[in-house]
């Protein structure tokens, strides 16, 4: 046990306590292990680091996809994002990117040009066609302008030439976070399925459904993309990328809790689907 001396701290001092802990060397040990502050008059801490998680998961700015096929690149601005508290997911491959990106829960995507499987703009092109409402970011060592105006075109929002600041792309993203705060993200409602993703709350007939961030992610995952079939490694990547609690089981592990804790709270219907050999998918709830 860290046992640390403090003056009385507020909720949100112990917060970025543990914010610093998270991002200071040796980071993964402080977290494995019970942290306890004592002091005067100290306001007794969250019962554990789930706690902790719970509220970091509520402060991450912004999801970001970054589809980008050199690791000398995209490991540097993961690094830069993570540290910004941004949850960052990487795919180095265009198909996969754009399957990736299909699911509908990232805020901004990071998308290179030149990419094996499918290029860039091909990509941009069909998330438009899907109404996909990400700000799309064109990262790419064209700096002609006509490459700028085909990407543009393409659907994308911006357009950033390699090599760039990392402090060039954080201000861009900033912007994009700051036009974003003053939208209230859709409530998704499927039956009498609710989830609320501005509050991160899920509701079935008005009831609160308590699950753990994992659980969360993977429904919010499902009802975002109703349609979609998704496969146990495709929700893992999700799982261990926004939640911090998501290695510790398995992926069916989960959606065994979750419709669990939905039949608890009076769901009769199944919510997620299985589809052999394939994955799984949101159930038809009805309108």
């Amino acid at each position: 046990t860290h046992v640390l001396e403090l003056p009385p701290l507020s909720r949100r001092h112990w917060y970025e306590l543990y914010i610093i802990a998270r991002n200071t060397p040796g980071a993964q040990a402080v977290e494995e292990a019970p942290l306890r502050v004592e002091g005067p008059q100290a306001l007794a801490p969250p019962r554990s680091l789930q706690d902790y998680r719970c509220a970091e998961r509520r402060k991450l700015l912004m999801r970001i996809l970054i589809v980008e096929d050199d690791p000398r690149i995209h490991q540097s601005m993961v690094e830069d994002l993570r540290r910004q508290h941004h949850a960052v997911e990487v795919v180095e491959d265009g198909r996969a990117g754009l399957d990736f990106a299909r699911t509908d829960v990232h805020d901004v995507v990071l998308l290179d040009i030149l990419l094996p499987g499918l290029d860039g703009l091909e990509i941009c092109r069909r998330l438009r066609s899907a109404r996909c409402k990400a700000f799309i970011l064109m990262i790419t060592s064209r700096d002609d302008v006509r490459d700028k105006v085909r990407a543009l075109d393409a659907g994308a929002d911006d357009y950033l030439v390699k090599p760039f600041d990392l402090a060039e792309l954080s201000a861009r993203i900033r912007a994009v976070s700051r036009r974003q705060g003053h939208v209230r993200q859709p409530i998704l409602e499927r039956g009498r399925l609710r989830l609320d993703p501005s509050r991160r709350l899920v509701t079935y007939d008005d009831t609160p459904v308590p699950l753990t961030g994992t659980e969360y992610t993977i429904l919010e995952t499902l009802m975002y993309s109703p349609l979609q079939v998704f496969s146990r490694r495709l929700l893992r990547e999700k799982v261990t990328t926004f939640n911090d609690d998501g290695g510790r089981d398995s992926i069916k592990t989960h959606i065994t809790n979750v419709r669990r804790k939905l039949r608890t709270v009076g769901a009769v219907m199944d919510p997620i689907e299985n589809v052999y050999g394939m994955g799984y998918r949101l159930a038809d709830l009805g309108s």
